[in-house]
């Protein structure tokens, strides 16, 4: 699936929010991060950064943590 960049915005935005505290942060310019997942090689990842499978799973647990 491709995504624009506002769409990748809005839906890691979703992922960042459902993303423990201890798991999410910003950048020195502002920018939203989390951890990437080890099977997607880990460290930090942005919405610029992040590929598409790791966004689409993540999205997919995020909106069902958000529906609870």
């Amino acid at each position: 699936m491709t995504r624009t960049t506002e769409q990748r915005q809005a839906d890691f935005k979703k992922v960042w929010q459902a993303t423990h505290k201890d798991y999410r942060g910003r950048l020195a310019d502002g920018s939203l991060s989390v951890l990437g997942y080890a099977k997607f090689g880990g460290g930090l990842v942005t919405a610029a950064s992040i590929t598409d499978a790791e966004l689409s799973e993540r999205l997919e647990e995020a909106t069902r943590r958000l529906a609870r």
